[in-house]
């Protein structure tokens, strides 16, 4: 009996998806077994790794995009990323300081509010989709 490729295709696809989803079980595993400051800091972490990428970003689009675009780059854009950061800098300094439990929700709201303007501002200009925006 021979098989179609469509067959193929689609037991592939299947693979792949289980195996996507075997992986993303391990990662939430691997997560649940950190200690509440590691899981804290593991928020901030990945908050400043997505503004640091839209950042960039932000700078390889400049050349292509014309002068409406560099006004918002250095008006906009680059100002709402610095503040972003220098909010998460402040979690990170409380995190540092803190000698009681660390709520890792309570951290990741934090970082919800330290980063929503610029996020928002990082979609306006097209610098970023929602669907890349990490909550």
């Amino acid at each position: 009996m021979k098989t179609s490729f469509k067959t193929l295709a689609l037991v592939a696809i299947v693979l792949a998806f289980c195996i996507s989803c075997a992986g993303m079980q391990n990662l939430q595993d691997q997560y649940n077994k950190l200690s509440n400051e590691e899981k804290a800091r593991f928020i901030v972490d990945q908050a400043q790794t997505q503004l640091e990428v839209a950042l960039n970003t932000a700078l390889a689009l400049e050349p292509a995009s014309g002068p409406d675009y560099t006004e918002a780059l250095n008006t906009k854009i680059l100002p709402a990323i610095s503040h972003a950061n220098r909010m998460l800098g402040e979690i990170i300094n409380t995190l540092e300081a803190s000698s009681g439990e660390i709520d890792p929700a309570a951290i990741q709201l934090s970082v919800i509010k330290a980063t929503a303007e610029a996020l928002q501002i990082l979609q306006t200009f097209g610098v970023i989709k929602e669907s890349e925006v990490r909550s």
